[in-house]
């Protein structure tokens, strides 16, 4: 299974904690640190042994966009998004807008 992790809060809490519960029930990949942008995630998703029966990504934005092609790359079974918070607003111009985003 492959799990996808955004939100403007909590994305890598969020992620390590599945990490370390999934390990219990078999191997389970996670991206290092906040690799979740466009540089990270393909180098997670490169480090991810085929073996992993559970990978979690973390994915991030800072600008409309940014995170469908990530989703491409990861191609996720399951998708959390943790929070929609104010965060770089100067790019989104409103909440709504960087849920839709999201």
């Amino acid at each position: 299974k492959i799990i996808a992790v955004t939100g403007s809060v909590g994305k890598t809490g969020t992620k390590e904690a599945l990490r370390l519960a999934l390990s219990r029930s078999g191997e389970t990949h996670a991206s290092l640190a906040s690799y979740n942008n466009h540089w990270g995630v393909p180098l997670s998703l490169a480090r991810c042994p085929e073996s992993a029966r559970y990978a979690v990504f973390e994915i991030g934005m800072n600008h409309a966009g940014e995170i469908e092609p990530l989703v491409q790359l990861v191609r996720p079974e399951i998708a959390i998004i943790t929070a929609v918070e104010p965060v770089h607003l100067e790019f989104f111009g409103s909440l709504e807008a960087i849920a839709d985003a999201k």
